[in-house]
């Protein structure tokens, strides 16, 4: 057996399928049984394709009415310059949020969209940062959440931990993946026509711990691609509980199955954890009762009837969150500066929440049977 073979049976990558060892056990023999059909996935509910259907509309509809959004601008601008000394604030923070969000939404820069918010704000007879000034506000935005990072001891390569405010009564099924945000300004057809373009500045890491049912991101953590994807999940858990928000059960893939995490979720926190193996676990404990019952489970199943058994099935929930994030906002971050760059995802994830809880809100209830609103 060659290297690469050994390795992809460890991390059980075996063509399109993955193993567990009871695969391996009986793989080329008699006892090896045909693979079934692939299942048909569940068709959407005539709500959930009303959902889908409207919610961006809704949303839209809600980010520019602007009749609620002038009256939360006045009132917050005058509690600022409440008995302030010297030069009045001009613009309150809810008003560079709302900005912010227009970008994220329109994909435009902050030229443009600091011109189109000065057109609409001038209808009220309202002043609007320049460009120059939002993006300073921007910054100052990006530069708070990193200094509650650093405040908080995360290791190097970390630069933002944030647990959002979408807190719901609702007790959350949970997963956890990462994925990448490019930051360089794709062109392809300059590349191809006359071979220049913009210089490939990397990707930062979107780590995100997010609701496998309504598809709302409750904690994210931002890094460079130096860090790992098992520690971030303590940390995102952790963040996340302390904000208030309430969940039962992680689901994450294999890269997450560490000792260390089995022991925090189950054994020190009480919560359920669905996770993969390698093909060569052992059906031990490794100081959790919890683990060594899921290895066990692991052990004795082969994959596709263990992935039924196990409900890792669900997992791959918190990947649409991905698809569905990149789809509705894109992938890539403009911003130059570390600041601006965190204050640029984070009103992407605010928006984001805000237009999932809308769809919630439009689909009530799951096909699954989860009541999301």
């Amino acid at each position: 057996m060659t290297k690469n073979s050994m390795r992809n049976k460890l991390n059980n990558t075996d063509g399109k399928d993955r193993s567990t060892p009871k695969d391996l056990e009986v793989r080329g023999t008699f006892a090896q049984a045909p693979a079934p059909p692939g299942e048909e996935p569940r068709s959407p509910t005539r709500e959930e394709m009303r959902g889908n259907n409207i919610s961006a509309v809704e949303y839209g509809r809600m980010v520019f009415a602007m009749w609620n959004w002038v009256p939360m601008f006045v009132a917050e601008l005058e509690e600022m310059n409440r008995g302030k000394v010297g030069r009045p604030y001009d613009f309150p923070d809810s008003l560079i949020i709302w900005i912010l969000r227009v970008m994220a939404l329109t994909g435009l820069s902050f030229r443009l969209v600091s011109g189109l918010s000065s057109s609409i704000m001038a209808l009220f007879g309202l002043p609007s940062p320049s460009y120059s000034r939002l993006q300073e506000r921007a910054a100052l935005i990006g530069e708070g959440i990193a200094g509650e990072t650093v405040q908080q001891g995360h290791r190097q390569g970390v630069f933002a931990v944030v647990a959002c405010g979408n807190v719901s009564e609702r007790v959350r099924s949970v997963g956890i993946d990462s994925t990448g945000l490019n930051l360089s300004s794709t062109s392809l057809w300059r590349k191809k026509k006359w071979d220049t373009g913009p210089k490939d500045l990397g990707w930062l890491k979107l780590h995100a711990l997010s609701d496998v049912d309504s598809g709302e991101i409750i904690a994210y953590a931002v890094t460079d691609d130096s860090v790992g994807d098992a520690p971030l999940l303590r940390v995102l858990v952790g963040v996340a509980s302390e904000k208030g928000h309430r969940f039962d059960t992680v689901y994450a893939d294999g890269a997450y199955s560490s000792n260390d995490n089995w022991i925090y979720l189950c054994r020190e926190n009480g919560y359920r954890f669905v996770t993969s193996f390698r093909s060569n676990t052992r059906p031990t404990k490794n100081g959790c009762e919890a683990r060594g019952e899921a290895a066990r489970l692991w052990c004795s199943l082969p994959y596709r009837e263990w992935k039924k058994v196990s409900g890792y099935g669900k997992r791959w929930k918190c990947e649409g969150v991905f698809s569905d994030f990149k789809r509705f906002l894109g992938e890539i971050v403009t911003n130059r500066s570390k600041a601006g760059m965190l204050a640029q995802i984070a009103s992407k994830i605010l928006t984001f929440n805000e237009y999932k809880v809308t769809r919630a809100g439009i689909i009530g209830i799951t096909g699954n049977g989860v009541a999301l609103a």
